[in-house]
């Protein structure tokens, strides 16, 4: 995964948006399982 210097330079940001992203990751698995 190639990383610019855009990314590196909002990391901080880029971090809380994962989690929000595996979250809803996490909540579209679940609907799909049950």
């Amino acid at each position: 995964m190639a990383v610019t210097r855009f990314e590196i330079e909002n990391f901080d940001e880029w971090e809380e948006l994962d989690e929000k992203a595996l979250f809803a990751i996490k909540l579209c698995l679940a609907n799909m399982v049950l």
